[in-house]
């Protein structure tokens, strides 16, 4: 059994967002596959206390003074920007964090005490820490890529700022990827684009995600919300640039739909903040939920819809969509990220926003093509997304 050591840029606060439900899982099932793992986030706000999460320890470190002092208007403008000049605030924070003593003797205490077989930085950004902490323990050093950071963020910034952001994130992504003995990622598509781009041993390990039982599903949750078991179409989201381009093309489909199909369209994250007042009829409002409201939700849809029309990494709605064996509207670049995916079989791909309608009344309409697609939904998900399997994947690339 190893001893892993977790460092991310971010505090895992609440499992809101794909991605922060994707970090818990993978953690929580090594943890129950016998494995001791220690995450530790550097954050402005942290506690620098332990706390046991589902059988792996915690620790939020608080940022010293100096890193929350140089941080601070980058920050500003992240937030002034909503995230569309948040490169200029990651492109210093490897650097940051690597340099800094205070960051890095806390780290190292830690590291020491814990006696680490590996060493697992999420995403880039803790790159540096971690490979420094590897070098000083011995332990094993990987990277596991959300996205291809450059391309991500892109699609978060302004066109105007591109001049100056793939000449900032470009190269700080190629020198930070060539560090660990190997990048995983989430998305298959990344794992061939990452070893094209920079010439790094890349393997795709796909997504850890674990389903909760069936029977804690309810529908006194769904008809809190206002909602009918199988009568409405399901769209999860945090807000987002990704999310809101998606939104945006979704509500001029409902406004088409209103008069064309009678099922609901539920919005439900903090996306929903960005739906205007003046909605179409058949879009409902969820706003943000827990855990077990998500699964209710999930449950009980009769449509999910995940499409990436712009974006990097791979979208947590999708797997998920498929984990629920529901059926799933998407888009070509889904093909890619997930082997096995085939239009018509167990995924429904639109091929742009202008018939992005047209496909969800489809589907809408069309029983029998929903019930091939949740049977092939199912079928896929139990051959490829196996939560147990894909643990078994990331233990292997541990050793």
């Amino acid at each position: 059994m190893m001893k892993i050591l977790v460092l991310m840029h971010r505090p895992l606060r609440s499992l809101a967002s794909g991605a922060a439900r994707v970090i818990h899982d993978t953690y929580a099932g090594l943890t129950e596959h016998g494995h001791t793992v220690l995450l530790v986030s550097l954050s402005r706000k942290g506690s620098n206390s332990s706390t046991d999460i589902n059988g792996f320890q915690y620790i939020d470190l608080k940022e010293d003074t100096l890193t929350r002092a140089i941080l601070l208007p980058f920050r500003m403008l992240t937030a002034a920007s909503r995230e569309g000049l948040s490169f200029l605030q990651l492109s210093i924070m490897p650097k940051i964090y690597e340099k800094i003593p205070k960051t890095v003797n806390k780290v190292s205490k830690i590291a020491k005490k814990f006696e680490p077989d590996a060493v697992i930085s999420e995403l880039i950004y803790t790159g540096l820490l971690a490979n420094y902490i590897s070098t000083k323990t011995g332990a094993k050093f990987l990277i596991r890529a959300h996205n291809i950071e450059t391309e991500y963020l892109s699609i978060l910034a302004p066109q105007p700022t591109h001049i100056f952001l793939k000449p900032l994130i470009h190269p700080l992504e190629q020198k930070i990827l060539s560090l660990p003995s190997k990048v995983i990622t989430l998305s298959y598509r990344d794992a061939y684009l990452l070893n094209k781009l920079y010439n790094v041993n890349t393997e795709f390990l796909n997504v850890p995600l674990q389903k909760p039982p069936d029977e804690e599903a309810r529908e006194e949750d769904i008809k809190k919300l206002g909602l009918e078991p199988h009568d409405y179409i399901l769209f999860v989201g945090l807000l987002h640039k990704p999310n809101i381009i998606i939104l945006k093309a979704l509500l001029k489909a409902a406004k088409y739909l209103e008069s064309k199909s009678t099922l609901t369209i539920a919005v439900a994250g903090s996306v929903s903040t960005a739906v205007p007042k003046s909605k179409p009829s058949n879009i409902k409002v969820i706003g943000k939920v827990s855990s077990q409201v998500l699964h209710s939700l999930y449950t009980y849809a009769e449509v999910s819809i995940a499409p990436i029309f712009r974006g990097s990494g791979i979208a947590i709605k999708l797997v998920e969509s498929l984990i629920y064996g529901l059926p799933t509207i998407t888009t070509h670049k889904a093909l890619l990220m997930l082997p096995g995916l085939k239009h018509g079989e167990n995924i429904y791909v639109t091929k742009d926003e202008k018939s992005f309608a047209r496909d969800i009344q489809t589907l809408a309409e069309d029983t029998q093509l929903r019930e091939a697609l949740r049977k092939g939904a199912k079928k896929f998900s139990f051959k490829n997304l196996d939560y147990h399997s894909i643990l078994r994947r990331y233990e292997l690339a541990l050793q």
